[in-house]
């Protein structure tokens, strides 16, 4: 039996600003077993970044981890000191994120960008460094990597950033990566070349990976199972293949009748009204409430749902599977 590599229980996190306390994460949960890839779903400011970033202890100020839980092979990342969880960054959580040409140093030639983190982790010199950090970056498919190791971020195209960035977060064999939209800022062909690089490198290793975009396709294709989360709450957890197959919240019904299919027909791509709601906005009921085909009156819109297992390994947090 898989054991729980990370547990994430109850997270809060919010942005503490003139204008008042704003909530990003409020109460999301979500357990990540070791080799298990766990695709994170959502449309764009639901909390995705702010949760994966909670994680690793880097959010910005105002930002703050309000309450919660994040155990990282059973210990509370939230007690950590940062000298501590500046041991646990690279070397036991590996993070990818959506711009390599902002997360990469441009500043730095990749010798150091690579070599520095093995340096001070592995405790081992530079040349020792220098020929681990070649290795990697010819396991992600960068050319003649000795020579180009000299060369700075800016000297590589889009996708060669993104290799570089996957080398660098996998040199030191992290139990854990999160990949926030790798591929978003790269053309389809890459897209591709870089969700099968990960796909490949991630089961070789047999590192645990969250996997986090707003591409229901792309999730579908890379996780094993598929975490939906909406207005900083998880609203839906399951398999992959029981997600796309049973879907029980109305928020993932609606995200995948948005996905065009190939076959196209008479079948026409159903549209969301209404618009997700802001950080900080207070909600008395369910965060989806006011968006929802099947909201309950005086039930959706004036208490928030609690989580309902539908299923094996299958949850969701809705009114409409509690009442």
């Amino acid at each position: 039996m898989t054991k729980p590599l990370l547990e994430i229980k109850e997270l809060r996190t919010s942005f503490f600003t003139d204008d008042g306390i704003m909530p990003s994460v409020d109460g999301a949960s979500l357990t990540v077993n070791e080799g298990e890839v766990v695709g994170l779903v959502g449309e764009s400011g639901c909390g995705k970044t702010v949760m994966s970033l909670s994680v690793i202890r880097m959010i910005a100020h105002p930002g703050k981890i309000v309450s919660g839980e994040i155990l990282f092979k059973g210990e509370n990342l939230i007690e950590y000191s940062e000298e501590q969880m500046r041991k646990i960054r690279g070397s036991g959580i590996g993070m990818i994120f959506q711009d390599p040409l902002t997360s990469l140093n441009p500043v730095f030639n990749i010798a150091d960008l690579m070599a520095t983190p093995l340096m001070l982790h592995k405790k081992i010199d530079r040349k020792q460094a220098m020929a681990l950090a070649v290795e990697m970056l010819a396991k992600v498919g960068i050319a003649s990597p000795e020579k180009r190791i000299m060369e700075y971020p800016h000297q590589f195209s889009g996708g060669q950033r993104q290799r570089i960035s996957i080398a660098t977060a996998l040199a030191l064999n992290p139990s854990l990566l999160i990949a926030d939209e790798p591929t978003t800022a790269l053309d389809v062909s890459i897209q591709a070349q870089i969700l099968d690089l990960l796909t490949g490198l991630q089961k070789e290793l047999n590192t645990s990976m969250i996997f986090i975009s707003h591409n229901l396709g792309v999730i579908s294709g890379i996780s094993h199972k598929v975490a939906v989360m909406y207005g900083g709450w998880i609203v839906e957890e399951a398999p992959v293949k029981e997600l796309f197959t049973n879907p029980c919240h109305p928020y993932t019904k609606a995200l995948l009748e948005a996905i065009p299919t190939i076959e196209g027909g008479d079948r026409r791509l159903k549209n969301l009204p209404g618009q997700p709601p802001t950080v900080g906005e207070v909600i008395p009921g369910c965060r989806f409430s006011s968006r929802c085909p099947d909201m309950i009156k005086g039930v959706c819109d004036t208490s928030p749902p609690a989580d309902f297992i539908t299923g094996e390994k299958h949850r969701v947090r809705c009114h409409l599977f509690v009442n």
